[in-house]
């Protein structure tokens, strides 16, 4: 397989996985997702390890440990904390188009122009790469646009995946996002109920600003080590430092947050082996994610696999747990997968 088929392989690897990854916590109250977040990062850094022990072997040496790239796994462990909390003060639909628009164009933007010390990536075709992009924010206009049907039993968690996450990712939205405050969550940390509606909408827009900012900027630390080496550092070979990175920094704020909530943090073991497992799928998607912006760059593989699994979530749910429902929101998911296609096919075009 050449390059390129192998880079746009890898992005679709990316954008399934990335789609999947919530399903093992799908029947689970995450709670304040504290717990959650620290259990999935350990997931991701063990999928991180596994890699850097095959590398190691299969190179006969290991690849320096890069404090630079780690940096960049810390940045997204950093703009996941505040998914939750945003999405209780101004709702799912808003918060994927903010959050998804600025994660997609922060990512494309600052490779295609260079921004933060990168070095600048010219697609083949300037003009089918931006037009590519731009339908890329159509369908997550329309896909934010699309309001899932919610059960309020108790037998069933509803989870909204985030881009690609963002986050883009994204972390996960489960019913505890649609009740106040219940018995179950009476020892976390929500401090959004202190909030008066004003200021959730205020602290909820400027979040998701930055955060979707935060999110995106991910992979220029690591991108900036393969530039400044001249291109003798291979991006895949930063994965298990970003890990590191992402898995640091997660302990050290759940450490913060278990101070925050006078050693009580929210959780039960029932969630430890399905955030484990959702942190190894999501693991296994940000892999192929690193190895389609090495093959393809940035300028190519950002804006696909950042809209991508919020297209893929919104399909699972609607074909297999009847979550979307209604003419109106099924006519908008299939506009927003038709202009999705169209616009991931005229990027792919773009660069080659």
């Amino acid at each position: 397989m050449d390059s390129y088929n192998l880079g746009l392989g890898s992005v679709f690897a990316s954008v399934i996985l990335y789609g999947l990854f919530s399903l093992p916590t799908k029947t689970n109250n995450l709670g304040d997702g504290m717990v959650f977040q620290v259990f999935m990062c350990l997931g991701i850094w063990v999928v991180g390890f596994i890699y850097f022990i095959i590398e190691c072997y299969i190179n006969d040496k290991c690849s320096p440990f890069s404090p630079l790239a780690a940096s960049g796994g810390a940045i997204w462990c950093l703009s996941n904390l505040l998914l939750t909390p945003i999405v209780k003060c101004i709702g799912v639909g808003l918060a994927m188009c903010l959050w998804g628009l600025n994660e997609c164009v922060a990512g494309w933007a600052s490779s295609r122009f260079g921004l933060f010390g990168l070095k600048v990536q010219q697609p083949s075709d300037s003009s089918l790469n931006t037009g590519g992009v731009l339908m890329m924010v159509v369908s997550l206009i329309l896909i934010s646009s699309v309001q899932p049907s919610v059960s309020d039993g108790t037998d069933k968690t509803v989870i909204q995946d985030d881009l690609k996450k963002s986050e883009t990712t994204s972390l996960l939205v489960n019913k505890s996002i649609n009740e106040a405050k219940t018995s179950e969550t009476e020892n976390g940390f929500d401090f959004t109920e202190k909030l008066s509606p004003l200021n959730k909408r205020l602290f909820g827009f400027l979040s998701c600003i930055v955060c979707g900012a935060l999110s995106g900027s991910t992979f220029t630390p690591p991108q900036i080590v393969v530039d400044r080496s001249n291109n003798t550092v291979n991006l895949i070979n930063l994965l298990f430092s970003h890990y590191c990175g992402i898995l640091a920094a997660s302990v050290i704020f759940f450490l913060i947050y278990c101070v925050a909530v006078r050693g009580k943090p929210w959780g039960n073991a029932e969630i430890i082996l399905p955030s484990l497992l959702a942190g190894i799928c999501w693991g296994l998607a940000g892999l192929f994610w690193f190895i389609a912006n090495e093959k393809l760059s940035m300028v190519i593989a950002f804006p696909i696999v950042t809209i991508g699994p919020g297209v893929v979530s919104l399909l699972i749910g609607c074909v297999f747990y009847k979550e979307v429902q209604g003419m109106r929101n099924i006519v908008l998911l299939i506009a927003a997968i038709i202009i999705y296609a169209a616009g991931a096919i005229m990027i792919a075009i773009s660069g080659s």
